[in-house]
């Protein structure tokens, strides 16, 4: 919802990697720092965190009210393992 936090929970990622989380209007393909294939056009990284020893994070985007209709895909890279999340989109109340 446009004016709140967004939070997405991921799990399965390296343990102690940095995972990024990358953010586009459109899908496509792009390549990531480390050479993962998003499945985005002209990604934009909305937020990065560490993982757990168990390979948990929380990534959290501040949603503003320019927000508010668009429809956005997302995906995460853990930098480490260099391996991409299955691509999510949603459309933002």
């Amino acid at each position: 919802i446009a004016g709140f936090v967004a939070t997405s929970h991921l799990r399965g990622a390296t343990p102690g990697a940095l995972v990024e989380l990358w953010a586009s209007t459109s899908t496509g393909q792009s390549t990531s720092a480390c050479g993962a294939q998003l499945k985005l056009n002209a990604p934009v990284l909305v937020a990065s965190a560490l993982a757990d020893a168990d390979g948990r994070c929380e990534l959290t985007v501040q949603l503003t009210s320019n927000h508010q209709g668009l429809t956005v895909h997302t995906q995460a890279v853990d930098t480490q393992g260099c391996r991409t999340s299955s691509l999510v989109t949603q459309m933002i109340d």
